[in-house]
């Protein structure tokens, strides 16, 4: 299990505590959080997932590469709340070339108990089975009034999730056998 660092200079009472694991065959991000406070959610059904991130989420970046140095190639950015919606995109060109993916297949369970939420990632698609050639990484976004950002990488702690440049080695992360 990993823990994912908070971005901002805060003191650690005053933080939540965001744990992933992950596992493989099918590949599972599960993140276990200890809110802080109340999450922040808002019932979105029926409506445009788009700006999701502004309320309580988890995120995992997901790419495909031939090699370490191919930090440019596309890459799937997933999002899961609370309330278990989910928001997906493909993104070619982070800030400026991106779709929503439409065949993606991957699903989700989202359970939040009282300040509890465990959130996770079911990725089932076939492009995800290659995991020696798969990087990552995960982000939580919490909080209403004062936002608190959480990272696995936190290499400078700026708060900018689309830098593929920082992406880990994903069988690194898987437990070993």
């Amino acid at each position: 299990m990993f823990r994912l660092s908070c971005l901002e200079n805060i003191q650690e009472s005053q933080t939540s505590h965001v744990h992933l694991s992950i596992s493989s065959h099918p590949l599972i991000f599960n993140f276990q959080i200890k809110l802080h406070e109340f999450p922040y959610t808002c019932d979105l059904r029926g409506k445009s997932i788009w700006g999701l991130w502004d309320y309580d989420v988890v995120e995992v970046f997901i790419q495909y590469r031939h090699t370490f140095d191919e930090v440019s190639s596309p890459y799937f950015e997933l999002q899961l709340s609370p309330h278990n919606q989910k928001f997906s995109l493909l993104i070619h060109e982070p800030r400026r070339v991106y779709c929503s993916p439409l065949d993606l297949d991957w699903t989700s369970k989202s359970k939040l108990d009282q300040q509890l939420w465990n959130a996770e990632f079911k990725l089932t698609d076939p492009r995800f089975q290659e995991i020696e050639n798969l990087y990552f990484s995960a982000f939580a976004i919490l909080g209403q009034d004062s936002r608190q950002h959480y990272s696995l990488t936190p290499k400078d702690r700026v708060i900018d999730y689309h830098r593929p440049q920082n992406f880990l080695k994903l069988s690194d992360y898987l437990p070993k056998s």
